[in-house]
């Protein structure tokens, strides 16, 4: 297998338990760029194509994705959170659960998110910045961000290497990216 970012070949590292199933799943990392995957097929989902009960499966990750993100945020340097005006962007941030997480670490939190129900329920039911759209670094022109998460997008793309291009023009110097990725196929 190849890396869907650098095309050069994945070494296996080690089997990893599955969030949602608990199967062990194999962790590959790229021998160029160093990047992690745990499945390296992607899914092409077309957002008018998605089923109607689609929002379930936002509402039902609440207790994973904040407790991905509290992790993520345990595990981060101390500066990143002092100071004021410190941005989170989270692309495909589905109803925004990692989004309130982010603004309880007093950050300024937005996402993007294409599929229409999840974004109504953000900024409805819990009030948050969404953008109803698929991403692009053209919707935030004028802005740029500490830190960066796309928890379990990557596997949508069929060019994760332009899309994460685009997404780091976006980042601040010394910013962080956190990108994430399921083995769990539709």
């Amino acid at each position: 297998m190849h890396c869907r970012v650098c095309e050069f070949k994945l070494k296996f590292v080690k089997d990893i338990q599955g969030e949602v199933t608990g199967e062990l799943i194999p962790l590959q990392k790229c021998s160029n760029c160093g990047s992690y995957f745990s499945c390296i097929d992607f899914t092409n989902q077309v957002i008018n194509k998605l089923p109607d009960g689609e929002i379930d499966g936002y509402l039902n990750t609440k207790r994973d994705v904040k407790t991905r993100i509290n992790t993520l945020f345990s595990m981060l340097d101390a500066d990143l959170f002092n100071g004021d005006n410190k941005k989170y962007l989270d692309i495909g941030c589905g109803v925004g659960w990692a989004l309130m997480v982010a603004k309880e670490y007093g950050f300024e939190a937005c996402g993007v998110e294409p599929e229409v129900k999840a974004v109504k329920f953000a900024r409805s039911e819990l009030r948050l910045n969404v953008v109803n759209s698929y991403f692009s670094s053209d919707l935030f022109e004028h802005e740029s961000f500490d830190l960066i998460v796309m928890d379990q997008v990557l596997e949508h793309l069929s060019n994760p290497l332009n899309f994460l291009v685009d997404a780091f023009k976006l980042l601040k110097p010394g910013g962080i990216f956190f990108g994430s990725s399921t083995s769990r196929l539709e």
